[in-house]
């Protein structure tokens, strides 16, 4: 518990630098939509933001809690953020206009995978739910935005539920954690990266935690609808009582800007962030695409022309 308390608290004190240091007069001013205070985008956001305004002074870098993907990518087409933290299904359906948005959202530009978040489905560790399919006629919480009108239903319309055969509860991490751990829900259901302290601070506790897996029909029934999902696994040792690999669909977290961000502020964020990247892995370890080929791979959406210049000058991109 307490290394992920620690590196909570120090991913805060790497984002209040970030403001120390890149606050002089006339900076501009970058806003970076992440998650809520808990969740692993809040703290990737904040652990880049103190590095990038670290080498980067002339920029102030300001890690925004937000409900997260959803919320991320509105507000940097309406020009409240100028960037953010999606997940990659998200990023591609705004930008085309698909599903929950209306029109396209042009103004994205992809600058980077960060980490993978695989899909926690969490229930308590004696709870006589085993499957996707035995959460019927159950109470689940699921995050605002993307987590309960995406992802969570998608998940169990996959394993044969319906809007209905269930109760959603919608509650910010922090919320739906306390729910969960007093019993006030049966199940969670959140797209959180590996480890977060949210679900580590479950694991520990009384009732203790056990992720339901993803079965075969399910990950075919997901693949079919969402391409940019892919399968991934819960490691073993991941948190306590997690005692071998847990199967669960996956989705890359990324970082867009917009395309009214200048090309060298987002050239020089890609740079810093791929040749700094231990500096950031120092406070978070899970941001495992940094610094590595990765980091530029398949990109869901146009990719920035500032990100591209970097990229095309370490030959990641041609």
């Amino acid at each position: 518990m307490k290394p992920l308390i620690q590196l909570r608290r120090r991913s805060v004190a790497l984002a209040a630098f970030a403001l120390l240091t890149a606050s002089g007069a006339g900076a501009q001013t970058i806003a970076w939509g992440t998650s809520s205070m808990g969740g692993l985008s809040y703290l990737v956001g904040a652990a880049s933001a103190g590095v990038l305004g670290k080498h980067i002074k002339t920029v102030k870098f300001t890690a925004m809690v937000s409900s997260g993907s959803t919320e991320n990518v509105r507000r940097i087409e309406g020009g409240e953020f100028q960037c953010g933290q999606p997940t990659a299904d998200t990023a591609y359906v705004a930008f085309n206009g698909t599903r929950e948005f209306k029109e396209p959202n042009k103004k994205l530009r992809f600058v980077a995978n960060q980490w993978i978040s695989p899909e926690n489905v969490i229930v308590p560790r004696d709870s006589p739910i085993k499957t996707l399919a035995d959460l019927k006629g159950k109470r689940i919480t699921s995050t605002p935005g993307w987590g309960a009108t995406i992802f969570a239903p998608a998940l169990l319309e996959a394993a044969g539920l319906k809007k209905g055969d269930y109760e959603m509860i919608v509650l910010s991490g922090a919320d739906g954690a306390a729910s969960f751990r007093d019993g006030r829900v049966d199940a969670g259901m959140w797209a959180y990266g590996v480890p977060t302290a949210t679900v580590s601070e479950l694991a520990g506790a009384k009732n203790g935690i056990r992720f339901i897996p993803i079965d075969k029909t399910a990950e075919d029934a997901i693949k079919a609808k969402f391409p940019y999902w892919f399968v991934s696994k819960i490691p073993k040792g991941a948190y306590p009582g997690v005692t071998e690999d847990v199967p669960s669909m996956a989705n890359n977290n990324v970082l867009l800007c917009s395309a009214d961000v200048s090309d060298d502020v987002v050239y020089n964020m890609t740079k810093v962030m791929y040749q700094q990247a231990a500096e950031i892995k120092l406070s978070v370890p899970a941001a495992e695409a940094l610094g590595t080929p990765a980091m530029a791979a398949n990109p869901v959406i146009p990719m920035h022309p500032g990100a591209i210049r970097f990229y095309r000058e370490i030959g990641l991109v041609k």
